[in-house]
């Protein structure tokens, strides 16, 4: 805002339902920083938020506080996260330009072995030079113009992108270090890297994901020296979160995929037949209980398996404790109660029913979710995940309508990745029921129903690329048939049930169908008494040999015999003779 601050003073007590909004009681004194239609943002003992601007009234008679001087403070601050993106730049440029492209060209490594270590990092170079070229055009504007904030919260959905990309694929590169360790060393020495050269390439390739540790902490402290009318104010306080939300997501990716890759690699206990690399990728893996007795699994999901395993009482391995094939299982999602939340229960003809407890509500969703899709099944699995809204007990006071947030489209709650987000930042997009009127429910008319109705202030959608300008869209939501299609998919598979399945457990099934067991039933008798006639000749074949054998040797005794007799020979040095136990049985 230009010129003096704006002071307003609350007409009413406001309660923000979004932890985008400012809450705030009669009477308080609120700095305004920027104004939106019917929605005015400002900050009130340090926190700033969106409110209605019918609640608040301009404070003439109040003092209004000078802007303080801490321009120069803020431009110090933003210098130094200059600074320290460009020396960031500058090493990812180092790395990239001098070590890993020379690399390419040389034989150590194949191609697919390089493209696994090196990942997506270029793709990381490219978003901070352009972070940086961004971030150094704010700078170079008026302090009042200024506005870093909303510019990271812009990239906040690239940034989270392309560094949980990296931080997948970063478990992947260290088993390439591990296994090249001693070529690397040498390349890399020669390159002119300090020794041990592995370890300097090993710290070069973990900076994408430390770096993003750091960018909360920067933006926390140039928030502190962000003017209290700046506009720029409330956004920098936004991205603080937001960002740490990130860097909380990678890092918990990044163990995942370690986790993951330790499953893969490393010995299973009780395991039997091919590596578990020949069920394919690991599509997802969790930490569940399973049962009553809340056992601890750990649930990996393979494209057509799903294998269960446990952890060693000295946490060095895993144990196997079964699989299920994912054709025929059945998923539910079942309701919270007291006893059982955030569960499902997963089910087949052959098997028992399993009850499964996750940590969160989101993650059996997810588990719900990706079970279904990986089946195959378009048929939707019936969730009772249900948002009941608490009556308000002040009836008759307006409620303000929902405001966007720069997040809107790019943050959305479907993103996994994102789950902690603040839920302010979410959801936006829903106006709520206008409050009842007339006296059919509750008393009659009171004091309050001269409170003045909250301004409309439509959702925002972002729908531009970084640092453009928010674009409206319509409150009225375009038809769609989507309840439709999905009273469809429930009818599909309540008459899918009907069908035979081929279920699964570890040693194997057979339909439970009467007709389908009497037909392989006759098919696996039939099978037997080919068998059996087979073998039945062999048999009588190998006797038939036999006889012949034995009449040959006898004979071949005889022979043996008469020759002796004729030539004189004494026939004790025969009897020495030690024939086989065959001859003596004849």
């Amino acid at each position: 805002m230009a010129g003096e601050p704006l002071v307003v003073q609350a007409l009413y007590t406001f309660k923000g339902s979004n932890n985008d909004e400012l809450c705030f009681k009669k009477g308080d004194v609120i700095t305004v920083t920027q104004k939106d239609d019917g929605w005015w943002e400002g900050t009130l003992n340090d926190k700033t938020g969106w409110f209605p601007s019918n609640y608040v009234k301009e404070c003439k008679d109040v003092a209004k506080p000078a802007v303080q001087q801490e321009n120069q403070y803020k431009s110090v601050v933003l210098k130094d996260l200059i600074d320290s993106e460009k020396a960031h730049v500058q090493e990812l440029e180092g790395l990239v330009t001098n070590f890993l492209q020379p690399l390419e060209k040389n034989t150590i490594l194949t191609q697919d072995e390089y493209k696994q270590l090196t990942s997506n990092i270029q793709e990381v170079l490219e978003t901070h030079q352009q972070l940086l070229m961004l971030v150094e055009q704010e700078y170079n504007k008026p302090g009042s113009e200024q506005r870093v904030g909303k510019l990271f919260l812009n990239w906040a959905p690239k940034m989270k992108t392309v560094h949980q990309t990296y931080c997948s694929l970063h478990p992947r590169a260290v088993v390439i270090l591990d296994k090249y360790k001693d070529e690397l060393t040498k390349y890399m020495e020669s390159r002119g890297a300090a020794s041990p050269g592995v370890l300097v390439l090993t710290t070069m390739l973990s900076k994408p994901f430390r770096r993003l540790d750091k960018y909360s902490g920067m933006l926390q402290e140039l928030e502190r020296h962000v003017e209290e009318c700046h506009p720029d104010r409330g956004d920098t306080q936004r991205s603080v979160s937001i960002y740490k939300d990130i860097a909380t997501t990678c890092t918990a990716t990044r163990r995942q995929k370690e986790l993951e890759l330790q499953v893969l690699t490393g010995p299973v206990r009780g395991w039997e037949g091919p590596s578990l690399t020949s069920l394919g990728e690991i599509i997802y893996m969790g930490s569940v209980a399973v049962g009553s007795n809340h056992h601890d699994r750990i649930f990996v999901l393979f494209p057509t398996t799903l294998v269960i395993l446990s952890v060693s009482h000295r946490l060095s391995a895993f144990i196997y404790e079964g699989k299920l094939f994912l054709s025929g299982l059945i998923v539910t999602r079942l309701e919270d109660t007291d006893g059982v939340k955030n569960a499902f229960d997963i089910s087949a003809p052959m098997i028992d029913k399993r009850i499964v407890i996750c940590q969160s509500r989101e993650e059996a969703d997810h588990w719900v979710e990706i079970l279904t899709r990986q089946q195959g099944s378009r048929s939707s699995v019936s969730s009772t995940v249900s948002h009941k809204v608490l009556p308000s007990q002040a009836q008759y006071v307006p409620q303000p309508p929902p405001h966007a947030s720069p997040l809107v489209s790019a943050l959305s709650p479907s993103s996994p990745t994102l789950a902690g987000a603040p839920r302010g930042l979410l959801s936006r997009c829903s106006s709520p029921p206008a409050p009842p009127h007339g006296a059919s429910r509750g008393p009659g008319w009171s004091a309050v129903c001269l409170r003045p109705t909250p301004p409309l202030r439509p959702c925002l959608a972002l729908g531009a690329a970084p640092g453009g300008p928010y674009q409206r869209y319509n409150s009225r939501r375009p038809t769609n048939y989507t309840e439709d299609g999905m009273i469809l998919d429930v009818i599909e598979s309540y008459c899918s049930l009907g069908k035979p399945r081929s279920m699964v457990n570890s040693v194997g099934a057979i339909d439970n169908s009467k007709a389908q067991f009497t037909k392989l039933t006759n098919e696996a008798i039939s099978a037997l008494q080919s068998k059996y006639y087979v073998l039945e000749y062999k048999v009588g074949t190998l006797c038939t040999q036999l006889n012949e054998e034995r009449e040959a040797r006898i004979s071949l005794q005889n022979i043996v015999m008469n020759y002796m007799t004729a030539n004189g020979k004494d026939l004790k040095e025969f009897d020495s003779i030690q024939l086989p136990a065959l001859e003596n049985n004849v």
